[in-house]
């Protein structure tokens, strides 16, 4: 979970999806990984993705959106959020 491992923010985005949390009840889990030196992009991923792709998000979102809809507005959130927590861990370094 090291600076130096590109592959940790996809991963970070695919591992917090299915995670059902709201803001502040990740603080505290985001707090201790950058304690322990994961890089401010990749927390940030884990958070977005907890917050905003879990399952019920999706539950919910299901009764608006067709199937397919939905899968593309979840692949686009999770694309966006790994752009964002490469160039976070870019600029941050």
């Amino acid at each position: 979970m090291g600076p130096g491992n590109p592959f940790l923010v996809p991963i970070a985005a695919i591992v917090g999806a299915p995670i059902y949390a709201n803001h502040a009840g990740v603080i505290p889990i985001i707090q201790a990984l950058l304690l322990k030196g994961v890089p401010i992009g990749t927390a940030i991923v884990i958070l977005m993705s907890i917050t905003a792709v879990s399952l019920p998000e999706m539950m919910m979102l299901k009764k608006v959106f067709s199937f397919k809809l939905l899968g593309l507005f979840t692949l686009y959130l999770i694309i966006s959020f790994i752009i964002v927590g490469y160039i976070l861990n870019w600029i941050m370094v």
